[in-house]
């Protein structure tokens, strides 16, 4: 029996946190849980890649965001957050760019693993990736002042990490559930019995093969 999920939240809900103990819990139980750092990938498509594809997207990032060239032609991430949680036209123009590479590298990499997934990535069902995982999710979620003690080490400006949280914030209040989706929600403000949430994985969730 194999499982393919997805862990989502904004900034700081305890994504990673949760995913490491889910996989220290299905280890336990003698199944192997590979982790797929979406944002890792993102980090790799905009920085080091030398995947022509993931070249030629950061060069039409760099001319839609109005990024000047760098030496090593990777985009720097502060100033790509300076311009995209400022603008919501920025935004959209490096979603739209972002977004189609992203999934097709997630879908390569899929194809190389087998048994039990874990796709992380903040903005899961929002960006339009939750397929990936037949629609089944844990949402991380937490209170807003333990939010804020976990970011507090945090090298981003106050005022990125705020409008970048405003932002998470309304994608996930506009995006509409849909019938097949299984969802469970887990407050890492609050809950820390990983052995229930995964049982609760294994009774809802689907199985894939």
């Amino acid at each position: 029996m194999s499982y393919r999920f997805g862990i989502h939240g904004i900034i700081a809900s305890g994504k990673s946190f949760v995913a490491q103990k889910l996989a220290s819990v299905f280890a336990e139980h003698h199944q192997p849980l590979v982790i797929i750092d979406v944002d890792q990938i993102r980090r790799d498509i905009c920085g080091a890649s030398q995947n022509i594809e993931h070249i030629q997207c950061r060069h039409e990032i760099r001319k839609a965001l109005e990024l000047e060239p760098t030496s090593d032609q990777r985009l720097d991430g502060r100033l790509v957050g300076e311009k995209i949680f400022f603008s919501d036209i920025f935004m959209e123009r490096y979603r739209s760019l972002l977004l189609p590479v992203l999934r097709r590298e997630l879908i390569r990499q899929l194809q190389t693993f087998t048994g039990n997934i874990l796709l992380e990535w903040a903005l899961l069902r929002e960006d339009g990736l939750l397929d990936l995982v037949n629609y089944q999710s844990v949402q991380c979620i937490c209170e807003p002042d333990v939010r804020m003690r976990r970011l507090h080490a945090s090298d981003l400006p106050q005022e990125q990490l705020m409008h970048r949280i405003n932002f998470q914030i309304r994608q996930m209040e506009s995006y509409k559930t849909r019938p097949a989706e299984r969802l469970i929600c887990f407050d890492t403000s609050r809950q820390e019995d990983f052995h229930d949430l995964y049982e609760q994985i294994l009774k809802n969730f689907i199985q894939t093969c």
